[in-house]
């Protein structure tokens, strides 16, 4: 027999993810859960879910929550039966109810302020510079969350900000720790950013005062060191002292600026703020400038004595100098001679005014002209006025002539000579002159010389062209106006390297010695002396000695008989120095033995007697050195002088020239020789004087042979 015992439901049991649950339990929001019921009962029980939003049947229950579900319950319940299997009226039914806590994160719900200035709209608020700022940050949150701003010190859900200055950002966070049934533990945060504009006003760079030329076109730019929040958008430009708008752009332009242009400007720049309320709120900024006009130096007045342009006073009366000037900056005024190019500052002061007194005026020193100078950094003026002083001419101590002066032939020479006068002569008044001998005589131009006169007539020239030996003397210049006359006297001097000496020749030939003589060269204005230098042919170095005399001959003597010498001499002075002589060629005699000696000795003094006693043509020519320029000038032209009275320098040539053929074998005895009269040779001799002095030989020893009169400047000349 089978017994089937029924009974009533027992009380139900939930297990959540087969934990079992009695009261309530705590789960994420939208989190999915298995929840099943449980109980004992027989016939077996039936169950019923009710959860927020729904109804299901069944031990199980797949759902999720969301926040605020409240609870959720299940019903467990069976019908017992009667033994024919039909339902007992009595029913057994037992319920359970679970209280749900659905966690979420949180969730930032509302930013506020109690501030009448501040309004939040769309997570953004408009505020003046410097306001003060509360801001209450709100969330939701299960469980609730932890409210607090990023960058403040504290952990307050209510931000606090202090005179605001710029355009922010700030940011509030809440965030939250959620454990649910199962010990799962989550963490979430929510932030939410609210940006601040902050309207303020545009802020003017303050203004550098402006300094500006007359007439000139200024431009001053009115920057902003900030353009303000919104930026700003009027600009205007006012005159201070009257009030009169100058212009509305942020530029301010004057053109062609005068005087009266000259004060103070302000620039205002301006925006318009409108925060949360309805009322229009201006911000202003302003900064001034002062504009200085400048305008260059002048000189308003410039008179000596009252008067202008020019002034003549007589030689020692009073001049008063005054220079009138303006300019802004304050002019630097000078006044200044500038007569020969130079700027002498005679007075010099910073201001309106300068005076400069000459007590006595002055002919050399203050007759020329007057400069009066305005000058400050955009320019300088200038105004001119001249002064005359009666004088006669006189001689310019600016410019001292040169009253000697030293040229070469065939140089030119420059006599300048500068005056200073009043009235100015006339080219009538300026006559050069030229001393002939111990007289003056008119100088007039030609080809060798022009006199030329400045066109203000302060200033004459005498120019001679190709110097001549003629040239070499005085000139006095002459100079006169209605109040006097002055000379002055110009000297010309030679001056150069010597000329090379002429002629060149050998006067007589010893076995051991030659007797050379020459005409000297023009000097150049200075006393000259001679090199001579002397090499044998097969010799190539030349033996050189200076000779400091005044003659014109010279013995040079140990040289070798008969061997060939070249010789070449120059002349010397203080100046420089003459080229070389052509060289000339000399043999000296063999030495052929005493005998020999006689013979030829006996043959010369034969020829000549016979000569002498055919009447043969003769010439004496006597050459004799003059001591002053004048006496250089027969040499230089090549003319013979014959005067007797020759100085110690003289000397005297006899050249004994035939214009028959010598008979070689015309010989006669010496004692024929002895008889006859040598008048020739003792004319000659007479005019000699004293040349032994002149012959001291290259060794410095005394030619021997200068104790026979009769060979001293003897030559023969074959024809």
């Amino acid at each position: 027999m089978s017994i089937q015992v029924q009974y009533p439901v027992s009380n139900p049991i939930v297990t959540v993810n087969n934990r079992s649950i009695s009261t309530g339990f705590a789960i994420r929001e939208d989190r999915l859960v298995h929840l099943n019921c449980f109980s004992a009962g027989y016939p077996q029980p039936s169950y019923n879910w009710t959860y927020p939003g729904g109804r299901s049947t069944g031990a199980f229950l797949k759902c999720a929550f969301t926040r605020n579900n409240g609870s959720v319950s299940c019903k467990a319940y069976n019908v017992m039966r009667t033994l024919d299997g039909t339902n007992s009226t009595e029913a057994e039914e037992k319920n359970i109810a679970l209280n749900i806590d659905v966690l979420y994160p949180p969730v930032i719900t509302k930013l506020s302020s109690n501030d009448k200035n501040v309004d939040i709209n769309n997570s953004t608020i408009r505020v003046q510079r410097g306001d003060n700022i509360s801001i209450v940050c709100t969330s939701d949150a299960n469980p609730p969350a932890t409210v607090f701003w990023n960058g403040q010190l504290s952990v307050l859900s209510t931000l606090t900000v202090t005179s605001v200055q710029h355009d922010a950002l700030w940011t509030c966070q809440a965030k939250n720790n959620m454990t649910e049934f199962d010990g799962v533990i989550s963490t979430s945060s929510a932030t939410r950013n609210i940006s601040a504009i902050v309207l303020y006003s545009p802020d003017v760079q303050r203004l550098q005062n402006q300094t500006v030329l007359l007439n000139t076109t200024l431009t001053v730019l009115c920057n902003l060191t900030d353009v303000g929040n919104p930026p700003a958008s009027n600009f205007s430009w006012i005159r201070k002292d009257n009030g009169k708008v100058m212009s509305t752009g942020q530029t301010l332009t004057i053109k062609n600026i005068r005087l009266t242009d000259e004060g103070e400007y302000q620039c205002n720049a301006s925006n318009i703020m409108q925060p949360i309320t309805n009322e229009v709120l201006y911000g202003l900024s302003q900064s001034t400038v002062y504009i200085n006009v400048e305008y260059g130096a002048y000189v308003r007045v410039f008179k000596a004595n009252q008067s202008n342009n020019s002034i003549v006073v007589n030689q020692g009366e009073t001049v008063d100098l005054v220079c009138d000037a303006d300019g802004d900056p304050e002019p630097v005024v000078r006044i200044m001679n500038t007569t020969r190019g130079n700027e002498s500052i005679l007075v010099e002061i910073k201001g309106n005014e300068a005076k400069y007194h000459i007590k006595q005026a002055n002919c050399e020193y203050d007759i020329g002209n007057y400069t009066c100078s305005a000058k400050n950094h955009y320019n300088e003026k200038r105004q001119l006025l001249a002064l005359f002083v009666y004088c006669s001419p006189r001689t310019s101590p600016f410019s001292p002539p040169v009253t000697t002066l030293y040229r070469a032939p065939n140089d030119n020479v420059l006599f300048t000579f500068t005056i200073i006068a009043y009235p100015k002569p006339t080219s009538q008044d300026i006559v050069w002159y030229k001393r002939y001998a111990d007289s003056w005589r008119l100088l007039s131009d030609d080809t060798n010389s022009v006199v030329a006169i400045s066109d203000d007539s302060m200033q004459t020239q005498l120019n001679i062209f190709h110097v001549q030996l003629k040239d070499y003397t005085d000139y006095m210049v002459n100079v006169s106006n209605k109040w006097g006359s002055t000379v002055q006297v110009f000297t010309l001097k030679a001056q150069s390297k010597p000329e090379v000496p002429k002629e060149i020749q050998v006067r007589r030939t010893g076995q051991t010695e030659v007797i050379i003589e020459w005409i000297p060269g023009f000097n150049g204005g200075e006393s000259q002396t001679f090199t001579i230098r002397y090499k044998a042919l097969s010799d190539g170095s030349w033996m050189v000695f200076p000779i400091n005399i005044s003659h014109y001959i010279w013995t040079i003597d140990g040289l070798k008989f008969g061997t060939t010498y070249q010789i070449q001499m120059m002349a010397l002075n203080t100046i420089g120095q003459s080229d070389w002589t052509q060289e000339i060629k000399i043999t000296t005699l063999f030495d052929a033995g005493g005998a020999a000696g006689v013979v030829i000795i006996v043959a010369v003094l034969v020829v000549i007697w016979r000569h002498r006693r055919r009447g043969l043509i003769t010439t004496k020519h006597c050459r004799t050195k003059r001591t002053s320029l004048t006496k250089y000038e027969d040499l230089i032209r090549g003319q013979g002088n014959n005067d007797a009275s020759t100085t110690d320098g003289s000397y005297a040539i006899c050249r004994i020239e035939s214009s028959q053929s010598r008979n070689a074998n015309q010989l006669e005895t010496l004692v024929e020789l002895e008889s006859h009269d040598f008048s020739i040779m003792s004319a000659c001799y007479a005019q000699r004087d004293n040349t032994t002095s002149a012959k001291i030989s290259a060794s410095g020893q005394t030619d021997v042979s200068t104790t026979d009169p009769e060979y001293v400047n003897l030559q023969l000349f074959p024809n």
